[in-house]
């Protein structure tokens, strides 16, 4: 059956004995059922089952209309709108088998229990597939099946109306065996302070993951190479700053002016960073980070590390992101601690992920460190770091900012578009890759002077501004002014050190002294000096969706558009659109000095686009 959204394939009983009818009502009781019965099902998945609360709520109006039993009674439901509604007067529901059948809306209770309903945009490709959802925040917690698997359309308790509150946290989890792997943090995602009793829309699906087949998680968890022999370490650790002379707490880490990291085990000062952590002065007390990986010549930080640590042959890299994609699927903790660095539990069924395909190129996820793996695979391994002065980590240790440490190739990939844009009139789609931005820096010698109204000055002492007046740049990251902050447009003559601007917004700019961790985004992707990328050719990337892949290359080493420094990582951010089947969608990547590069561009379903002509 599917879900019921038309109040005329709902039947009613009064008191009595309910028998085929979908819904019962208690007036003693003053309870409203849903039944498993005639039209209505709880069946998986929830989005084609059950009964939306707007459907039912007009059912209602129309029986307590005509019912005279019913019209003694005041009506037992306020809506809001149609995916917010209040039970109201003393009614409520009569179990929770009836919350079950509700779709597309929340409800509050009322003893204030709030329900929210959690719905998955996208198909989840089969409706065997079990999501499962985090209330409380921390690595030490474990996830809740959601009631049925599949494509998701179901209301969960966030508040009980009591001591049991878990409105300030709620992420979604899709980690399926042989298939991708998909979560969603609700309220970080979406913006929100507190969840509600309203519906929410989730981008949470997953397919066939072609990267993780033939092993079995018996194989993984068995006694057998290299499994067996592979460990998983987290590192504690803080802040990931330039070292500077300041006071620093336990387990701080900075680089220092050597390029090496050290992490405070003893609190105190730092009187001279510009050397070695060793030759720190002040009353802080430092070590070696544990952390610190050698990629080069250079020194990166990370704090999280797949290592192998037997004698047998070294993992590649499927054995690698197979090893990983289990871990995930883990209610124990999978934090081995080989090095002893005290991190704590991390279940793994809530642990952020740990790495991912691009192409056929292993990425890990910022902050991951493979360690000890197959030489021969070294050209294929692309890692992601805690760069320095990047501000840090977030509330899941995830580096806010985290940069690409990869090895030499020629940049070549491929476009994969989702069915609903492969499958629009081509001549209505249309893709093209921008650059995110030509250049960016952060730093903390970045400063506003010569405010005049809408116009100012942006300077840095050593810097390397490249913009030509006409020139789009975005600045981010000054917290005393934030009129400083924003799209502005370089006039003059820039040099590397100083701009003349204009503000986009027409904001009055306001003198700002530097120190504070100053983004400078160049000729930026939603601003009018956003570059098309050209192809090797010299020809932009763009064109109609013609079909499900679409490849691309690149001059990794000789596009110098816009002024871009060649053979370096390239940001950009891919738009994509139809009419009728796709909404427009944008997704970013980074091209990487590699082949085999597998950009997915997944477009909602259009549901609102309509030209009658």
């Amino acid at each position: 059956m599917a879900k019921i959204v038309d109040p005329d394939q709902l039947t009613l009983q009064v008191n009595g004995t309910a028998t085929t009818q979908e819904m019962f009502i208690d007036t003693d009781k003053k309870t409203i059922q849903c039944r498993i019965a005639g039209n209505l099902d709880d069946d998986s998945p929830g989005s084609t089952s059950g009964v939306t609360g707007q459907c039912a709520y007009s059912f209602l109006k129309e029986e307590w209309r005509t019912n005279t039993t019913l019209n003694k009674f005041k009506f037992p439901i306020k809506a809001i709108y149609e995916a917010k509604f209040i039970m109201q007067y003393g009614w409520q529901f009569a179990d929770q088998q009836t919350r079950d059948l509700f779709r597309d809306a929340g409800f509050q209770e009322i003893d204030g229990r709030e329900n929210a309903c959690i719905l998955s945009l996208g198909s989840q490709y089969d409706n065997t597939q079990q999501a499962d959802y985090q209330q409380v925040t921390g690595f030490n917690q474990n996830t809740t099946d959601f009631d049925k698997t599949g494509p998701l359309n179901e209301m969960v308790m966030v508040y009980d109306g009591g001591s049991s509150d878990y409105r300030s946290y709620f992420k979604a989890f899709l980690r399926g065996w042989n298939r991708t792997f998909a979560d969603y943090n609700l309220l970080v995602e979406q913006g929100f302070s507190a969840l509600t009793y309203i519906a929410y829309r989730l981008p949470l699906a997953n397919s066939n993951d072609i990267k993780n087949q033939g092993t079995t998680q018996a194989y993984i968890d068995g006694a057998n190479e290299p499994y067996n022999n592979m460990e998983l370490q987290y590192y504690k650790g803080a802040g990931f700053d330039t070292a500077a002379a300041q006071s620093y707490s336990v387990d701080d880490v900075v680089q220092d002016g050597a390029g090496r990291w050290a992490r405070c085990t003893t609190a105190g000062t730092v009187t001279t960073p510009g050397g070695g952590w060793s030759s720190f002065g002040g009353t802080s007390v430092w070590e070696s980070y544990p952390g610190e990986r050698q990629i080069g010549s250079a020194y990166y930080a990370f704090n999280r590390e797949v290592q192998y640590n037997g004698a047998g042959t070294k993992p590649n890299k499927d054995e690698i992101y197979k090893f990983c994609q289990n871990a995930l699927t883990k209610s124990t903790n999978i934090n081995d601690d080989p090095d002893t660095d005290s991190y704590g539990t991390v279940n793994g069924e809530v642990a952020v992920r740990l790495a991912y395909y691009v192409g056929d190129v292993l990425h890990s996820w910022p902050g991951v460190n493979f360690a000890d793996f197959n030489s021969n695979i070294t050209n294929q391994i692309i890692l992601h770091d805690i760069t320095v002065d990047g501000g840090g980590l977030d509330s899941e240790d995830v580096p806010e900012t985290s940069t690409e440490r990869s090895y030499p190739f020629t940049a070549a990939g491929m476009f994969q578009f989702s069915a609903n844009l492969v499958n629009e009139t081509a001549a209505d789609t249309l893709f093209r890759m921008y650059y995110l931005n030509i250049h960016e820096q952060t730093r903390t010698d970045i400063a506003v002077t010569s405010a005049s109204g809408t116009n100012a000055t942006l300077t840095t002492t050593a810097g390397d501004f490249n913009l030509s007046s006409g020139d789009y740049f975005i600045v981010s990251g000054f917290t005393t002014n934030d009129v400083n902050n924003g799209v502005k447009v370089a006039t003059g003559t820039p040099s590397d050190t100083s701009v003349d601007y204009t503000d986009a917004l027409g904001r009055t700019q306001i003198d700002e002294s530097a120190g504070d961790s100053v983004k400078v985004e160049e000729q930026p992707y939603d601003t009018a000096s956003a570059i098309v990328v050209n192809d090797n050719s010299g020809s932009p990337i763009q064109g109609q969706v013609t079909s499900a892949s679409v490849s691309f290359d690149f001059d990794y080493d000789g596009n110098t558009q816009g002024g871009r420094t060649a053979a370096t990582d390239a940001k950009v951010v891919i738009v994509a659109q139809g009419l009728e089947d796709s909404e427009w969608v944008s997704a970013p990547f980074t091209i990487t000095r590699t082949t085999g590069l597998t950009f997915p561009v997944n477009a909602p379903d259009e549901r609102t686009y309509l030209n009658p002509a």
